[in-house]
């Protein structure tokens, strides 16, 4: 038995074919089907049933890919106990990200980080939420950046907060004001607390009323409103200065009283679909006209077009290309969630692994 025997096997069972894995691993079926057969001639048992489609392991098999998913764990923490004896100057960081939030952290990070540790190498592997989870949980990734409270991963994993995010609900100006007799003025607000964050069309004296479409006299209001024609570094250095994301001047939405308006959704497996479900529930019901898409962005820009309301991440705001005809709610009296950097209990984290963790609470510490 040898390390590059236990790859072979774990290969084997989490892409359930022979053919799979050896595509995988870049060699031949044939050669990959003598190896299985020769590791189960030693072990005098087998540890695949090939009847099954996909291949099924057996209850020895299972007890076997256990065992050697934590050898190959003791193999990787000790790589990176040595690379930290020898100052970790090579290898690489595999870290899971969900697409679009690896566009809006990892270039703020990337430069410092290359930095102090030029030869190590960050590794992405961006997709869906629970696919990031398995692979994490399968020992395929290092570190994983995903929002979420603590109690919402499995067992065995180990959070760590980088910052807190609100949710937001995004709807082309007077869409949801409309819905519920709104108006700019104070008095007609949602929850008591004001018409919802709004950027008008009419220039930056002159943020129109998302209600009536006539330009908006609350000066107040109108000090929240003024950030189109701002640039994205613009926007992100001065959002957490008050210009964009004062709780106290975006309102919460009653999405109960929504339930007329179509949605945009996010597909399932993407933990913004998890969050907006329990905020359905909440709310009493379920969109009978909901839109799914795969990308925050494209919701909240075709939100934006008129086609629906949506539930966002903060974070989509600073990527849209502008905010003009675009008012914002808070999702609920507690939409928000911890962004986290997520890795197993029971492995080693390096000095280089530490600092990019590091490096993202400070950069984004300060945007709760």
């Amino acid at each position: 038995m040898d390390f590059r025997e236990l790859v072979y096997m774990t290969t084997i069972a989490d892409q359930g074919s022979i053919t799979k894995a050896a595509r995988r691993l870049y060699i031949s079926q044939p050669a990959l089907s003598h190896i299985v057969s020769k590791v189960e001639e030693e072990m005098d048992v087998k540890l695949f049933d090939r009847k099954s489609n996909p291949i099924t392991l057996t209850y020895a098999g299972e007890k076997y890919i256990s065992t050697a998913r934590q050898i190959l764990k003791l193999r990787d923490n000790l790589r990176r106990e040595l690379r930290d004896i020898g100052h970790g100057e090579k290898g690489e960081i595999r870290l899971g990200i969900p697409t679009e939030r690896a566009g809006y952290m990892l270039p703020r990070v990337a430069g410092k980080f290359r930095e102090l540790f030029p030869g190590i190498q960050i590794r992405l592997s961006e997709s869906k939420s629970d696919d990031i989870i398995r692979d994490l949980e399968k020992d395929k990734l290092s570190l994983a950046i995903l929002p979420g409270e603590e109690t919402d991963f499995p067992a065995g994993l180990k959070c760590e907060r980088i910052y807190r995010e609100r949710i937001l609900l995004v709807a082309a100006a007077g869409m949801v004001e409309a819905e519920l007799g709104l108006s700019c003025e104070r008095d007609m607000a949602i929850d008591g607390q004001g018409s919802g964050f709004h950027s008008g069309s009419e220039g930056p004296d002159e943020p129109t009323c998302p209600a009536g479409g006539s330009p908006c006299q609350n000066s107040e209001l109108q000090k929240t409103t003024l950030i189109d024609g701002m640039g994205a570094d613009a926007v992100r250095k001065s959002s957490y200065e008050g210009v964009l994301t004062r709780s106290e001047d975006i309102p919460v939405a009653d999405i109960k009283k929504l339930r007329r308006l179509p949605f945009i959704i996010m597909r399932r497996g993407q933990y913004i679909r998890k969050k907006t479900d329990v905020i359905m529930r909440k709310a009493g019901f379920f969109p009978k006209e909901a839109m799914e898409v795969s990308s925050c962005l494209s919701a909240a820009e075709l939100a934006k077009a008129g086609l629906g309301i949506t539930i966002v991440p903060e974070r989509v705001l600073m990527a849209m290309r502008s905010m003009k005809e675009l008012s914002v709610f808070h999702a609920g009296e507690e939409s928000a969630w911890d962004v986290n950097v997520i890795y197993k209990e029971d492995v080693y984290l390096d000095r280089a692994e530490r600092y990019l963790i590091e490096l993202m609470q400070q950069e984004f510490g300060g945007e709760e």
